[in-house]
């Protein structure tokens, strides 16, 4: 009966272990779950998630950078029309592949895809989504970036970063 009992625990404290894994940005003041599927690595205070053993020549990665908007604060709207013409000078208006409003939690947030085609700078097709939104005069930018080919692969967990945030300011 004992062992009935113990075997019992050990498979209902299998079934509540997370499928996450917690990322805590304490000078950002916000913190998101990740599936275990990607690796963290910190680049100029910066977190980038790489997928684990991606050996491409390319690393489909997601990235989140908060900007700091108090010294020119813009709303959701102006921010989002200077994202855009960033993009367009960059790479065209042809590259745009969709643009739209969503949500993170809450928070009124943009959603942006877009390609940047392969060049003598950039060795390869990508494919970028990126979401963003204010808050308190910060911008929260999370960017899923993967060889075109690849984009739909790991696009699912990729959206669990903007559905996982949580900001604490």
């Amino acid at each position: 009966m004992k062992m009935k009992s113990l075997f019992l625990l050990l498979m209902f404290s299998n079934c509540f272990q997370s499928d996450y894994l917690v990322y805590n940005d304490i000078n950002n003041n916000y913190s998101l779950k990740y599936e275990k599927i990607w690796i963290k690595k910190v680049i100029d205070n910066n977190p980038f998630f790489f997928i684990k053993n991606d050996k491409s020549k390319f690393r489909t990665n997601v990235n989140i950078l908060v900007q700091n908007l108090s010294n020119n604060p813009l709303n959701l709207k102006e921010y989002h029309e200077i994202t855009l013409n960033q993009i367009e000078n960059s790479i065209g208006s042809t590259n745009i592949l969709s643009k739209k409003n969503t949500r993170v939690g809450e928070i009124e947030a943009k959603e942006l895809i877009y390609k940047i085609p392969k060049s003598i700078q950039n060795p390869h097709n990508l494919k970028i989504k990126q979401i963003y939104f204010i808050k308190e005069n910060k911008a929260v930018l999370i960017t899923y970036t993967s060889i075109s080919n690849n984009f739909d692969i790991y696009l699912q967990s990729a959206d669990t970063f903007h559905k996982k945030i949580k900001v604490n300011w």
